[in-house]
């Protein structure tokens, strides 16, 4: 299974994320990564690794560092963890819900129409995580 940090340190958090990336397409019922894992690794959508993935946090803490202090950054990129756990449980709670809705025989969205449509949640999710960092680098004015 790929870990990504700290969904990596929080068991259901991580369970969240495969059930994500098995409806995806991404991982397969095994937990093994399909071909479209090199497609999500050359369009930088996500971190797949937890190298990958702290690379990635200290250069958002280098960046908020330059007006703000290390601990507040890591205060408010903790926050937004917070706010991506929750997302990723509400939408893998969707999944699961859907597939048990499949398995009772109601009519079931194509992987094709599941993955457009996580796509756009995602989509939505970094617009407003990139509009809320926008927000608090711009200060309180």
């Amino acid at each position: 299974m790929m870990s990504t940090s700290p969904a990596g340190e929080d068991k259901h958090w991580a369970a969240d994320r495969v059930t994500i990336l098995e409806a995806l397409g991404v991982l397969d019922p095994e937990d093994k990564p399909t071909a479209l894992v090199d497609t999500v690794k050359a369009a930088d959508v996500a971190r797949l690794t937890q190298e990958d993935w702290q690379r990635e946090r200290d250069k958002m803490v280098a960046t908020c560092n330059q007006c703000h202090s290390g601990i507040f950054a890591r205060l408010q990129l903790q926050l937004g963890d917070e706010m991506e756990k929750n997302a990723d449980h509400l939408v893998a709670e969707a999944i699961r819900i859907v597939a048990r809705l499949c398995k009772d025989g109601e009519p079931c969205p194509s992987r094709r129409t599941m993955q457009r449509d996580l796509t756009e949640i995602r989509e939505l999710a970094d617009t407003t995580r990139r509009s809320r960092g926008a927000a608090s680098r711009a200060g309180p004015n």
